[in-house]
């Protein structure tokens, strides 16, 4: 059996639970996509960052995030906030000024849980 390919680093968004894994190498996200959930993506190698959204044979949303050790917190945020309009789309929650506060607070708790188990941010 070949080598597991592992995230830097799993998170998931609240309150719907969606699983995020994080790599800061995007050829390896791109590995971990077909070898657990047989997706071939097509990710842009000239990106600074990239919040992925693929779907597995069964039609179930499955994310990730790029974030290369060089990325800023405004870089972050960013990708951050792709994944959450992912996830509200994909759970039925319209993305309007009416759920503004949905959408900030699943930002916020995203954007936090990923800097921390990045360990960025504290000193930037």
């Amino acid at each position: 059996m070949g080598k597991s390919i592992k995230p830097d680093a799993i998170v998931w968004v609240h309150p719907f639970g969606a699983e995020v894994p994080i790599f800061d190498d995007i050829d390896r996200m791109d590995r971990f996509y077909r070898k657990r959930w047989g997706i071939k993506t097509d990710w842009d190698r000239a990106t600074f960052g990239t919040a992925g959204r693929c779907y597995d044979k069964n039609g179930v949303a499955r994310y990730a995030l790029f974030i290369p050790s060089t990325a800023n917190l405004g870089l972050i945020v960013h990708e951050c906030s792709h994944i959450v309009d992912f996830v509200m789309h994909e759970c039925g929650v319209p993305i309007s000024l009416k759920n503004t506060e949905v959408r900030a607070y699943m930002l916020a708790t995203l954007f936090c849980d990923v800097c921390h188990v990045l360990n960025r941010g504290d000193d930037e």
